[in-house]
């Protein structure tokens, strides 16, 4: 399920034509966005499953998770680049069960797989730039919905022993999915034009970046946090910002206009997880307070 070009898409009954210097805090122009104020900061977890295990194989993504959403994290992105669908797959059930058999309302995303999401029964799927249009959000969603209501077909045969469970005593639903939840989908994107794209409007939030220096884009120059800022100015949808974030710099990019931030190495990468997770969350809130605050005044 790959946009590109302009080509024509279709899912389903669906049809589309497919669209397809960092500078100092105090440079950056504090801009209002269109889609106004969240009641809080979001803090997401980009939980990059080949970064975890080349560089900590000695932490286990479930309880990294239950860790990160214990000090604070909003949602879990789920990003497995180089893993099969099933292992992926495995991964993703794993996370979600740790956090809800600890009742953690910590929203599951799977990067770019949808058909992993829906069988994981994710709370939703993040969208990389060059692999998906935002055409696709409204179908991504209404595939979701489809799946929380639609009776699982008599010879589909699941290997999960609670799904089993569940079929035995007539809950006829998919595996793990809500029909009461909403299904979240996010995008990345690198420009002002990733916001001007049709369909944008129909995403829950981009993620722009990367904002400062980071292992992870060696050699490419970051975007800036005035970049960040004319993002902001002209999206329909909450920008979350990414991209060499820590505790001491995520008041810039609150401060720039960006409605949350999303992390990688900041939280895998610490001593300790937890508190690591509760430093940003301290840093983002006190930021949010700030910059509500001047506004008022």
């Amino acid at each position: 399920m790959t946009a590109r070009g302009n080509r024509f898409l279709s899912v389903g009954d669906f049809s589309f034509n497919d669209v397809s210097n960092t500078q100092s805090p105090s440079s950056a122009t504090q801009l209002e966005p269109q889609y106004g104020h969240p009641p809080k900061p979001h803090l997401q977890l980009i939980l990059d499953l080949t970064r975890l295990a080349l560089r900590r194989p000695d932490r286990k993504p479930a309880r990294l998770a239950l860790a990160a959403a214990q000090g604070g994290v909003d949602s879990i992105q789920v990003r497995g680049k180089a893993l099969g669908a099933g292992e992926l797959l495995d991964q993703a059930l794993s996370i979600i069960r740790a956090l809800r058999q600890e009742r953690l309302s910590v929203a599951v995303l799977v990067n770019e797989r949808l058909d992993v999401a829906l069988l994981a029964g994710a709370d939703g799927v993040h969208l990389p730039e060059a692999s998906f249009s935002p055409v696709w959000a409204r179908p991504c969603k209404e595939l979701a919905r489809q799946a929380a209501v639609e009776p699982v077909s008599a010879g589909v045969r699941v290997r999960y022993r609670e799904v089993d469970a569940q079929r035995r005593e007539g809950d006829t639903q998919r595996p793990g999915v809500d029909a009461q939840r909403r299904f979240l989908v996010g995008r990345s994107i690198h420009s002002s034009l990733g916001v001007e794209a049709p369909g944008t409007e129909d995403l829950d939030y981009v993620l722009f970046g990367h904002v400062f220096e980071t292992e992870s884009k060696a050699g490419t120059p970051p975007r800036g946090l005035s970049a960040l800022a004319q993002v902001v100015a002209v999206s329909p949808v909450p920008v979350y910002a990414v991209g060499g974030i820590d505790p001491d710099n995520a008041a810039d990019v609150i401060h720039a206009g960006a409605a949350g931030i999303a992390v990688i190495s900041a939280i895998l990468d610490a001593p300790d997880p937890l508190q690591a997770a509760m430093a940003l969350r301290h840093a983002v809130d006190a930021a949010w307070k700030r910059r509500l605050g001047s506004m008022s005044g």
